[in-house]
């Protein structure tokens, strides 16, 4: 049985969604990260990893996930538009070490704001 089963309907064409997008940080908590990432691209989703390194980054109790962008890209306004207008799906794991990080991310801050408004 899956730990996590979606499958969501993307407002913009009436396809099933194919692009998701979780940002996290350096430290995150381990099991909100990986199971949905695994999850996800398991029920065909492209995911995308964002968090303040690239490459290879740990979780607090020793796990590890690949990520593919920086939170630090998200302080230009057009990155934030080139995934605003290409993804479906926005994950933020759960874990306290992580998010205190992620908040003071102005870019990531303006992002999700973004998202909300115009998702």
């Amino acid at each position: 049985m899956d730990v996590l089963k979606i499958i969501f309907i993307n407002k913009k064409n009436n396809n099933i969604m194919k692009k998701a997008l979780i940002l996290t940080y350096e430290k995150f908590q381990d099991h909100e990260v990986i199971y949905p990432y695994y999850s996800l691209k398991e029920n065909g989703f492209e995911v995308t990893l964002v968090a303040n390194q690239l490459g290879r980054i740990n979780g607090i109790l020793g796990a590890h996930i690949v990520c593919d962008a920086l939170t630090t890209d998200f302080n230009k306004p057009g990155v934030r538009k080139e995934y605003l207008d290409n993804y479906d799906l926005l994950m933020i794991p759960g874990g306290v070490k992580a998010l205190e990080k992620l908040r003071l991310e102005e870019g990531i801050v303006e992002f999700v704001k973004e998202w909300n408004t115009t998702n």
